[in-house]
């Protein structure tokens, strides 16, 4: 038995496997060129894991629980965040690779850089898509407050306000392409994904899922039709991905979709719970974001080495697809056994130390 990471049994396979997908899709950003059609979907991933942020973590918010929440998010982020950091400031750095013989001079730099290596890790990214963190881990100290406001919203208020930030976000990307300015200038970052996530824990949202399918098919052929047939247009849009409507709604078609697969699944019996796609499904996806974190050095090697170059297909970028399976593999295998070493024992250092410091308090 594999001691280390748990996989909660309860785990809902459809969206273990968006998970998946989305780890997928961020990697393929970081490719080459795929295609105007594979690039945008790939920009899904990214917002997909903040929506599924909201969808699983806003309404377990309360103002009751707010130092338990942030210790859970420290245990479970953080501590994974900064062990991948430091692998990164100590390791990768210093010897340019992620695989290098140990030697006396490696070892002992990458010990002695420790301190140093965390503390620029709580500064700023170190590697180019670590900027990722900060912004969820930002997302994270609003979610406690956030959640409780949402709550307090009704169905069709949640709505409305879910409707008006995309109107704000699309006059605040769109009226510049057409040489106006939109002078309150609101930008709301990811956090509209985390709101749109929570919402569709709510049966009123749930009933309207086709709708918000459909919304997001013809989101994502918008944006098709717009950056490929009309480059002049598309260059004056102030967001063309991310925080753009167009996204947001696409992002939710791809959700909700896995979602009613789920439901159509239940209805017709079929369980992977036990068998073994299930496992399989449920065992990689309890590695994706440690693979996120990883994955940064493993594609710019991959890219370095200009492997599987030989493989490109003229206008069906097999190479590219190719690219993003290996490149997820390979930074998996490393995850699985980074994380059973060194994150758990770190989790579990913490864990014990947090012990011993709510024993002290308690005592006096």
């Amino acid at each position: 038995m594999i001691k280390g990471i748990t996989i909660p049994k309860n785990n809902n396979f459809h969206l273990d496997l968006l998970r998946i997908v989305a780890c997928l899709c961020v990697i393929g950003i970081h490719t080459e060129d795929g295609g105007l059609i594979l690039n945008r979907i790939a920009r899904l991933g990214l917002p997909l894991f903040f929506l599924l942020s909201g969808y699983f973590l806003l309404p377990k918010c309360d103002d009751e629980h707010v130092g338990s929440f942030y210790y859970q998010r420290f245990m479970k982020i953080l501590i994974p965040f900064l062990c991948y950091g430091v692998f990164y400031g100590c390791w990768i750095f210093q010897t340019g690779r992620i695989l290098a013989k140990p030697t006396l001079e490696n070892v002992w730099g990458a010990v002695r850089y420790i301190p140093h290596s965390v503390i620029d890790n709580l500064y700023q990214p170190i590697y180019f898509h670590f900027w990722f963190m900060f912004s969820l881990i930002g997302l994270y100290l609003l979610f406690p407050f956030l959640a409780q406001g949402l709550k307090a919203f009704s169905d069709k208020g949640l709505m409305g306000l879910m409707i008006l930030l995309l109107v704000l976000e699309g006059l605040n990307d769109f009226l510049p392409a057409f040489g106006k300015v939109f002078s309150y200038g609101m930008e709301f970052g990811w956090i509209i994904y985390a709101i749109f996530g929570y919402a569709f824990t709510r049966e009123y949202f749930k009933e309207r899922f086709k709708w918000f399918f459909g919304m997001g098919i013809i989101a994502f052929a918008l944006q098709i039709v717009v950056l490929g047939k009309l480059p002049g247009f598309s260059a004056l849009i102030a967001h063309q991905d991310d925080l753009n409507p167009w996204e947001v709604l696409a992002v939710c078609g791809v959700f909700v979709f896995f979602m009613i697969w789920s439901d159509w699944a239940d209805q017709k019996g079929i369980d992977h719970s036990k068998d073994a796609l299930g496992h399989v499904v449920h065992f990689l996806s309890a590695y994706t974001f440690s693979v996120y974190l990883i994955h940064g050095h493993v594609i710019t090697w991959w890219s370095r080495n200009g492997l599987l170059i030989d493989l490109h297909i003229s206008h069906v970028k097999l190479w590219w697809i190719l690219t993003v399976l290996c490149v997820f593999g390979l930074s998996f295998v490393f995850a699985f056994v980074f994380d059973n070493l060194i994150v758990v024992n770190v989790q579990r250092l913490a864990e014990w130390l947090n012990k011993k410091i709510y024993g002290l308090f308690k005592k006096n």
